[in-house]
């Protein structure tokens, strides 16, 4: 069996059922959509590729209210952010309707994370997300002249944005691919949880050093520690993740695959799985000159 098939067999597709919902730790009940209501959000036009950020693949909850006032608990996976033609527009699986939709940010009321911690959609996406909403779309600030102000007078925030932003590009394809590899068994473990954050911090350090990222701070090295347990890798970005995983230069990869015969050894317990990972980490090899 080949590493990409490994893979595969391991990530979900966005028909699979997706983890049960968690119970907010606050705030009212809402209920998922309703079928026999039109999911109006389909309807908005569709932002250009001008300020796009790719998200890492979070599970969370949204509370959301459509043109219609119509308020949904819906699950999804995140996938990216771009400029609407109002706001912001959040692109996700929503795993009510097993499809992508498209939400406009200022309608999401909160996000919920798997522990149940409700956190307003802004504080989210700029402690969670790393992005900036107030700046990351242009016609609002033009609408607000205190956030201009406001904007223009934050650049060491506006870098700390871009360069935390950056690490996270960076480290996005192996710790897919680790969590992937993690989550065979259909748990988390905290072991291999540890393992992946030791391996993100040691790969921070030697970018840094690299010189391929300008700065990296505790606060975000923790904040990625945070997210690593709730990303949920989709079969559909697997391949392009592994892609992206076998191109980099000879020391990232071998340190990769180090940290990825940790993750598998992590727990203690070798599932059926994982038999002959060995193998797999030379199958990986193979796949890797191939590429050349």
């Amino acid at each position: 069996m080949s590493f990409l098939n490994w893979i595969f067999r391991r990530t979900p597709d966005d028909t699979d059922p997706a983890p049960p919902a968690p119970k907010a730790i606050e705030g009212p009940p809402v209920s998922p959509p309703d079928d026999t209501i039109p999911d109006t959000q389909d309807m908005l036009q569709g932002p250009d590729d001008y300020g796009e950020i790719m998200l890492d693949e979070l599970y969370c909850l949204i509370d959301y209210c459509d043109a219609k006032g119509h308020e949904t608990r819906r699950r999804i996976t995140l996938l990216k952010i771009k400029n609407g033609p109002n706001a912001p527009i959040l692109s996700a699986i929503c795993h009510e309707r097993k499809a992508l939709r498209h939400f406009r940010f200022d309608r999401i009321e909160c996000f919920i994370d798997d522990d149940g911690v409700v956190t307003p959609a802004d504080e989210f996406a700029r402690d969670t997300l790393l992005v900036d909403i107030g700046a990351f779309n242009h016609r609002a600030i033009e609408d607000q002249p205190a956030n201009n102000a406001k904007a223009a007078s934050s650049d060491r925030t506006d870098d700390h944005f871009a360069v935390a932003r950056s690490l996270r590009n960076l480290l996005r394809a192996p710790l897919s691919i680790l969590v992937a590899a993690a989550k065979v068994d259909g748990q988390f473990h905290a072991e291999e949880h540890d393992v992946i954050c030791c391996y993100a911090e040691e790969e921070a350090e030697e970018l840094l050093k690299n010189g391929e990222v300008n700065n990296v701070r505790i606060e975000d090295l923790d904040a990625l520690n945070r997210i690593i347990p709730k990303m949920r890798p989709r079969r559909g970005s697997a391949e392009q993740h592994l892609t992206n995983v076998l191109i980099m230069s000879d020391e990232r990869f071998d340190r990769f695959k180090r940290a990825l015969s940790r993750v598998i050894m992590a727990d203690g317990i070798i599932h059926p799985d994982e038999q002959g990972h060995i193998d797999l980490l030379a199958d990986l090899d193979d796949m890797r000159r191939q590429l050349r």
